[in-house]
């Protein structure tokens, strides 16, 4: 699990009773986000409507309403980690810490995932006698 249980929960409760939320999406998932669906508006600021969370798949997952470009509305779904919450929202900071701490690790998990593929790991599960490998 990349999250630590207790501080998320802490945090995934907080944010319920602040929700809408407003957030900033920046400019490198607004590209991804019109490259994927290029009848969305995407604005610069969205509001977090609804949040859930899924362990190691995104972790605190965003639920926020886009328009399109013909007046409807697209429910678009983001993880909290590439989101920006004004530093003024009273969660700000640990929303930041949480975001802080995902990020690195995820970064970890990459560095042993690209370290265990280098060395043949995942290519080549070896499976072992319940009593160990015999020498």
């Amino acid at each position: 699990m990349l999250d630590n249980p207790l501080p998320t929960f802490e945090l995934l409760e907080l944010m319920e009773e602040h929700l809408p939320i407003q957030a900033m999406i920046p400019p490198l998932l607004a590209k991804l986000l019109s490259e994927q669906r290029p009848d969305l508006d995407i604005p610069r600021t969205a509001t977090i409507r609804e949040i859930e969370y899924q362990p190691d798949e995104g972790g605190i997952i965003c639920v926020m309403l886009l328009p399109t470009r013909d007046g409807d509305e697209h429910r678009c779904v983001v993880s909290l980690t590439h989101l920006k919450v004004d530093g003024r929202h009273p969660l700000s900071r640990r929303i930041a810490a949480y975001q802080k701490r995902r990020i690195k690790k995820i970064a970890e998990e990459r560095r042993l995932m690209a370290y265990a593929g280098v060395r043949g790991l995942l290519e080549y599960p070896v499976e072992y006698p319940i009593n160990g490998p015999q020498v």
